[in-house]
């Protein structure tokens, strides 16, 4: 995706996950049925007993336990060097041995495309999320930022808290817990203090109190929710590992925490049984949290959602478009261009003058040489990209007086562009932008220019699924995507204490892109829905959010729910709708043309009152599977479960639509998203998980993931991609299915021995071509 990149600061990507050597995460056994204890406390002491042999057994053989875990997973941390983990899984007491994972990093104007604005209107802001406590696993919290100011919240019995003394200095009446975690991490001293800025912005997305910033008012979703701020990625280094995440994801159910946000991930996705994570996240969800996951950064590929999606007991979160854009602009006459800045200094007023073309004094409209003085004397001056520097450009026309300039590109992309030295105010354009200004000047060769170096918003269509939005279907062919929320050009607040922190703000505020932000919007928004609707599940939280979005729609068409989920958040609609469904979508996988299969949904009335509830199918791609009942009357809190069959032959392609469910008392209907595949015999896209754009030291070798995908999606592994090198003297090592990474195909090559480019091409059956260009260094 091409951004403009002096302007807008990227969420964390979801990057590779790779294993700690040495940590292991040993869960264990439960009591055999004879063994299980009627009581309670008897029960406790028989656990207890059995984690104490198993540590015995531990240090006897000369590892270390760090860690012991109790309520979201019954577990000890092991530091084992030299072992594996089959050498632990023998252990008498262990059920299962997990290796430890590294993990990366993935409001003006979202309130109301979300629907939040409407229901605070409804409820009152001031008790938007009033009384229910967040957890941010992050990088910590600004705890000074004005967002996160609020003396009007009540004071909580047996808050704040947080690891040690030290860190209740990152506490106030909002947050209301600070754990830094950064000792169980290699940069040994521990601070609550925010210093990549991550989680600043991530909280202020959730729940941060409605402010003035230097571009108006802006609140999170939930100004009146607590915040929990437990910091697991220590320094700057934006990484952090399965057995910190584990220790606060523990904290965090044992503090209280009614919903925990997750803004990280790793890619490409593993399976299942090798994530403790899955574990954790369903037993924090048996335990009443609601967790809220980023889907991941790495779309717009099928098949590129991160780890921890497969388990219904996460929201999982992908990222639309807000209904603007703030970039730098260039206004000329009557017409308004988006323009980039160049990375240096920048004046903050706008910059106002007749423009003249450089073409008039230099036919090729290049600037490369020197011009007669006072030729642009008090103009804005438009200049063709090429041939010469931009300082030679921009110094030429500022010695014949030009008070600034406009660049437009020629068969290059706007990007990032340096002036060095030079320092006339100056913006770059699309080279069909400044074709029309030429016409423009032209026409009136006294058109008046502005140019505009501050962020101006120009609009854009806010429903759509953004292109980074990593996209499903999972690696065991299920929906990847619950919903989607603005996750795109979100103004939030920001880290002021270290400008090499990645998401730093000197005046406390930035423009930002990634799902990190579009998951705590969701997490503030399921802050609002428990706040005003008391007593629910962790799945019918959820069935509130994802199945009342609303739709998405692209070229006249709704967008896949493998982009979009149910669609876009609506929280106006979460508060109003009087049924809850399990599970929130309906996945029958991937096969043949003939098929018969079953799934079970639960209906439940979540109202005050009787309602009789009708039941039908909106197919959107191919045919809809058929519910075995279509109309049920249930009393409040009753529920009602009932197969969903897909009973069809002669079927191709993807199968894709919603199951309706919708009362008699309420006009928000419930969407419940469906999806089948007839699995393709020949691949139609490539779809590369892991690096996209990345270098290595010249004959060094480098790890890729690709994914073959049929015409829906599904990952294709009978036979492996064809590999060629095409330049940079560069070599394939080896190609294979990686075992933790289900469907996905590891690449290992070696870089050409001198510096360059090295490009491969990738190709599967005759339809499916990639080529990718790593920079040799």
């Amino acid at each position: 995706m091409i951004r403009l990149a002096a302007l807008l600061l990227f969420g964390w990507s979801l990057l590779l996950a790779d294993a700690v050597p040495g940590l292991y995460i040993l869960t264990m056994q439960e009591a055999s049925g004879s063994a299980v204890k009627a009581d309670i406390r008897a029960a406790a002491a028989d656990r207890a007993v059995r984690k104490i042999n198993v540590r015995q057994a531990v240090e006897q053989r000369q590892a270390k336990v760090i860690d012991s875990l109790d309520r979201t997973l019954d577990a000890l941390v092991i530091q084992a060097p030299g072992t594996t983990a089959a050498d632990w899984q023998a252990v008498p007491g262990v059920a299962k041995v997990f290796p430890v994972w590294e993990r990366k990093l993935l409001l003006d104007r979202v309130p109301g495309i979300v629907g939040a604005s409407a229901a605070w209107e409804r409820i009152s802001r001031d008790r938007a999320g009033l009384g229910v406590k967040i957890g941010i696993l992050d990088t910590g919290i600004d705890w000074e930022h004005p967002g996160f100011q609020d003396d009007t919240l009540p004071q909580l019995p047996g808050y704040p808290v947080g690891n040690r003394e030290s860190d209740l200095a990152g506490t106030n009446r909002k947050i209301i817990v600070a754990r830094s975690y950064e000792n169980l991490t290699s940069f040994g001293a521990s601070s609550p203090r925010d210093v990549i800025g991550h989680g600043t912005a991530v909280a202020m997305c959730a729940a941060g109190v409605a402010h003035q910033s230097p571009m108006g008012e802006i609140s999170g979703i939930a100004p009146k929710a607590y915040l929990g701020a437990y910091k697991i990625f220590g320094g700057t280094s934006g990484t952090t590992n399965d057995t910190v995440i584990l220790r606060a994801l523990d904290d965090a159910v044992a503090d209280g925490m009614d919903i925990v946000n997750m803004s990280f991930g790793s890619a490409p996705e593993m399976r299942p049984d090798l994530d403790p994570l899955v574990d954790a996240v369903e037993r924090a969800a048996a335990r009443g949290v609601i967790v809220v996951k980023a889907a991941g950064n790495e779309g717009p590929d099928p098949g590129s959602i991160s780890s921890t999606s497969q388990t219904s007991a996460v929201i999982n979160v992908g990222a639309s478009r807000n209904d603007r854009t703030l970039v730098s602009a260039a206004t000329v006459g009557e017409s308004d261009y988006v323009a980039l800045p160049p990375g240096n200094a920048l004046p903050m007023d706008p910059l106002s003058g007749p423009m003249s073309d450089a073409a008039a004094a230099d036919q090729s409209g290049l600037a490369c040489a020197a011009f007669p003085a006072n030729a642009f004397t008090g103009r804005i001056v438009l200049i063709l990209r090429g041939d010469c520097t931009f300082e030679e450009k921009l110094n030429n026309v500022q010695g014949a007086g030009a008070l600034g300039a406009i660049i437009y590109t020629n068969d290059q992309p706007v990007n990032q562009w340096d002036p060095r030295a030079a320092r006339l105010p100056a913006l770059m354009v699309s080279n069909a932008s400044g074709r029309r200004i030429k016409q423009q000047i032209a026409a009136n060769p006294e058109v008046v220019a502005v140019l505009r170096f501050r962020p101006s918003p120009f609009p854009v269509d806010p429903f759509a699924v953004s292109s980074f939005s990593s996209r499903g279907p999972t690696s065991a062919n299920t929906i990847g995507i619950d919903l989607v929320a603005v996750g795109e050009d979100v103004y939030t607040a920001a880290q002021r204490s270290t400008p090499s922190g990645d998401v730093f703000g000197a005046d406390g505020y930035t423009l930002i892109d990634g799902t990190s932000f579009s998951s705590p919007i969701v997490a503030g928004a399921a802050a609002v829905a428990k706040a005003e609707r008391p007593g629910l599940s962790p799945i019918q939280y959820k069935s509130l959010l994802v199945n009342t979005a609303s739709l998405l729609w692209r070229n006249d068409e709704v967008v896949s729910v493998q982009a979009a989920g149910a669609g876009i958040l609506n929280l106006d609609r979460a508060l109003r709708a009087i049924a809850a469904a399990a599970p929130t979508s309906l996945s029958f996988g991937a096969g043949g043309g003939d098929v018969a299969l079953s799934r079970d949904l639960t209906v439940t009335n979540v109202s005050a009152s009787p309602d009789t509830f009708q039941i039908g199918v909106v197919a959107l791609r191919g045919v809809g599977p058929e519910p075995a009942i279509d109309t049920v009357t249930l009393q409040p809190g009753e529920s009602r479960t009932f197969p969903v069959r897909l009973n069809r032959s002669g079927l191709t392609g993807e199968q894709s639509g919603f199951l309706v469910v919708r009362g008699a008392g309420s006009d928000v209907d419930l969407r419940v998203p469906y999806w089948y595949a007839v699995r393709g015999s020949e691949a139609t896209s490539i779809s590369v998980i892991f690096p996209v754009g990345a270098s290595a030291r010249a004959g060094r070798r480098l790890r890729m993931y690709l994914r073959l995908n049929d015409a829906s999606g599904v990952s294709l592994t009978d036979a492996p991609p064809d590999i060629t090198v095409e330049g940079g003297f560069g070599s394939v090592d080896n190609v294979v299915l990686d075992p933790a990474h289900p469907g996905t195909w590891r690449v290992d090559v070696t870089m050409g021995t001198l510096p360059g480019t090295n490009t491969f091409r990738i190709q599967s059956g005759g339809r499916a071509t990639r080529v990718l260009s790593f920079n040799a260094n």
